[in-house]
C-alpha cells in the first residue's frame, strides 16, 4: 500500500513539473519563435507534455486475479474475453453478460447465487 502512495505523489510531482516546464516555453519572447522550425518544436514539445501529464491507463487485472474474484478457472477467463465479457467494466457488468448467457460456472453460480438468478428473471 504504500508503495501505491509513492506513486501517486511522483505522478502528481511530475505532471506538476511537465506543466511547469510547458508554461515556461509558452511565455518564451515572442522573438526567439520567428522561424518556423523552433515554433515547431515548440509545438511538438507541448504535445509531448501533454501526453505525458495524461492520466494513467486504467489497470486491468489479469486472468489469474479475475478467475478467483468470480471462482473461475483462468481458462475460462481467457475464452470469456475472446467473446467479448465486459470486465473493463465492472462486477455489474460482467455478471450480466454472464446471466444473459446459457449457464455459469459452477463456483460463479455458488459465488453470486442470488444476483445471478435476480438478473436472469429480469
Amino acid at each position: 500500500m504504500r508503495r501505491q502512495n509513492r506513486s501517486a505523489l511522483f505522478r502528481k510531482g511530475w505532471n506538476t513539473a511537465l506543466k511547469a516546464v510547458s508554461h515556461g516555453l509558452s511565455e518564451l519572447p515572442k522573438l526567439l519563435l520567428k522561424t518556423p522550425s523552433s515554433q515547431l518544436a515548440v509545438e511538438i514539445f507541448g504535445t509531448m507534455v501533454e501526453a505525458m501529464t495524461a492520466p494513467p491507463k486504467r489497470y486491468f487485472a489479469t486472468n489469474r486475479q479475475l478467475a478467483k474474484r468470480y471462482g473461475t478457472s483462468e481458462r475460462t477467463i481467457t475464452n470469456w474475453r475472446r467473446e467479448g465479457c465486459p470486465f473493463e467494466r465492472g462486477q455489474g457488468a460482467v455478471l450480466k453478460w454472464v446471466a444473459e448467457r446459457r449457464y455459469a460456472p459452477a463456483g460463479m453460480e455458488a459465488k453470486f447465487e442470488g444476483r445471478l438468478s435476480c438478473l436472469r428473471f429480469r
